[in-house]
């Protein structure tokens, strides 16, 4: 049975989960700003790429990905995007489709 089959309400609970060691029944809240880097070097690459693996706050963070994760499963798209702030969501809505020389009256 896949994802789709099921009804949203099942999918809103199953969804996100990736069972670890832990076998934890809930994804995990990490409760962390900070994400420790092995050297500068590692921390400026990480911060030059577009889409990270690794987590820097900036970027995300796990339970970020797993917000993610579920609103790909629940729209059907190929992937989101969650933000920490609706300030940062209105921000990102605006310059992905505004131009130089655009204006927004609000």
């Amino acid at each position: 049975m896949t994802d789709h089959d099921q009804a949203i309400q099942t999918r809103v609970v199953h969804l996100g989960r990736e069972v670890d060691a832990t076998r934890a029944v809930s994804v995990p809240i990490y409760q962390t700003s900070t994400y420790s880097m092995g050297t500068p070097e590692e921390g400026a690459e990480l911060a030059m790429q577009t889409a990270p693996a690794r987590y820097y706050t900036r970027y995300g963070s796990p339970n970020t990905k797993a917000v993610e994760g579920v609103m790909m499963s629940l729209e059907g798209t190929e992937a989101a995007l969650a933000l920490g702030s609706g300030m940062a969501a209105i921000s990102a809505a605006l310059l992905s489709y505004l131009r130089s020389g655009d204006h927004v009256v609000a």
